[in-house]
């Protein structure tokens, strides 16, 4: 294996638009507000792997490049690392292709490793002990750089042979649907805001806390993103139900009872204001139906037709179907609401078709 550290022009240079990108990065996420990019991996078939530092060579010019491939830009469980492309790029390539759910089309694991993949497609094995290494402490370690290209080199070997595979069954179509829909909801979580209805057990929020609750949730997500500290570090949920139970009506009180150098406190100004308005717009509790006999009944024969259809097929049963897709289909009454489930659309709707409601 050939690698080689790159700048941010030498990617652009290196970069053949037209031939699909085999791309990894690493990154550190859980101590700021959003992921911090430590490393870039790229690698195209027949050519060496390239890293890239972001600590030294600035990517703007590197991110609107790659927003002109022609061809996929390929990944492997790659959703996190799509949402940082989409955060710093401001876009996302046209066609994505992740491995792991290539796969999932093929066995019936819908999550396999990049380890695993490798040593079943190519029989070789990987060290995965530089998995969790500090990559962003300067400088990178040997053994760091070897472990970060060996994670692209093998996928750009990989993705033709899964193409191959898919093409044989005639799954081609399903996989680039499934990574567009993988794309659009990439997009779609990265740009939406917290809601407050993502505060663990949210759902059993009674009513007359629930604007204390949102208003403290707002409150800390503009702190963490100006402060560059993960929101959980600065309230944790736990935090955020207690106070809301404590001083429901009374955001002041409650906010005195944090530390004076968290950065919450500083957000003083706009808490009345807040407060208020989550007061005026207080959210609806998130809906948590609980299905009636018949629909109990329609769930136990979903659940025998997904696990039936999955072994015919030899595609995995979460990718078939995951717990929201059968709840949504479980609890459609009426064509007009079936037509709306995920399950009746695109490349689904062929072997769900066959389902008996």
């Amino acid at each position: 294996m050939q690698w080689k550290i790159a700048s941010a022009s030498e990617l652009v240079s290196a970069l053949d638009l037209e031939k699909f990108v085999a791309y990894d990065s690493e990154f550190v996420r859980g101590h700021f507000y959003s992921a911090k990019l430590a490393l870039m991996q790229l690698r195209q078939v027949g050519a060496e792997v390239l890293l890239c530092d972001p600590e030294i060579s600035s990517l703007q010019n590197f991110w609107q490049h790659l927003l002109l491939l022609s061809c996929p830009l390929v990944v492997h469980s790659g959703e996190q690392d799509l949402e940082l492309i989409y955060r710093l790029a401001g876009a996302l390539p046209e066609t994505v292709a992740d491995c792991q759910i290539a796969f999932a089309f093929l066995s019936l694991t819908r999550k396999i490793s990049y380890a695993d993949l490798c040593k079943k497609i190519l029989s070789v094995e990987i060290d995965k002990t530089q998995c969790r290494s500090d990559w962003l402490a300067r400088p990178l370690s040997f053994e760091q750089l070897r472990y970060a290209a060996l994670d692209v080199f093998y996928l750009a070997e990989i993705f033709p042979i899964l193409l191959d595979k898919l093409s044989a069954l005639g799954r081609l179509d399903y996989f680039y649907e499934e990574n567009a829909n993988l794309r659009q909801t990439v997009m779609q979580r990265t740009a939406k805001q917290e809601h407050w209805f993502n505060l663990q057990n949210a759902v059993q929020m009674p009513y007359k806390f629930r604007a204390m609750a949102e208003a403290l949730l707002q409150l800390r997500e503009i702190a963490a993103r100006k402060s560059d500290i993960h929101r959980s570090k600065l309230l944790s949920d736990g935090q955020i139900w207690q106070l809301a139970r404590e001083y429901p009506d009374d955001i002041f009180s409650a906010l005195s009872l944090l530390d004076e150098k968290n950065p919450i406190v500083n957000e003083l100004p706009l808490a009345e204001e807040i407060f208020t308005s989550a007061r005026e717009n207080i959210p609806n509790r998130p809906r948590n139906t609980a299905l009636n006999r018949k629909q109990k009944a329609r769930l136990a024969r979903l659940e025998e037709f997904i696990s039936r259809r999955s072994l015919e097929l030899q595609i995995a049963q979460l990718l078939l179907a995951n717990k929201n897709d059968k709840r949504q289909l479980v609890l459609a009454e009426d064509e007009e609401e079936r037509s709306k489930c995920r399950l009746l659309q695109g490349w689904r709707a062929e072997i769900f078709a066959e389902f008996d409601f």
